[in-house]
């Protein structure tokens, strides 16, 4: 698993963002630890295949990184 963390370069592009992307990037940008899809996934929710679908589209358009998790 890894941790979803805010990128350390903006993204090139802007891209429109829905909702539901939004409201992960919220909370993982106020969330005082690095998050795994799980987290997101109970706070919200919503399914863990849904998540991580939502989380692919966000680090695709450079909005999120995924950093291999110490704790694993």
């Amino acid at each position: 698993g890894g941790a979803f963390l805010p990128p350390e370069q903006k993204p090139k592009t802007v891209q429109i963002l829905r909702h539901s992307e939004l409201g992960i990037l919220i909370f993982i940008a106020t969330s005082k630890e690095p998050v795994c899809p799980l987290t997101i996934s109970d706070f919200f929710g919503i399914s863990k295949p849904s998540i991580s679908f939502t989380l692919k589209n966000l680090i695709k358009n450079g909005y999120l990184e995924c950093k291999p998790s110490e704790v694993d």
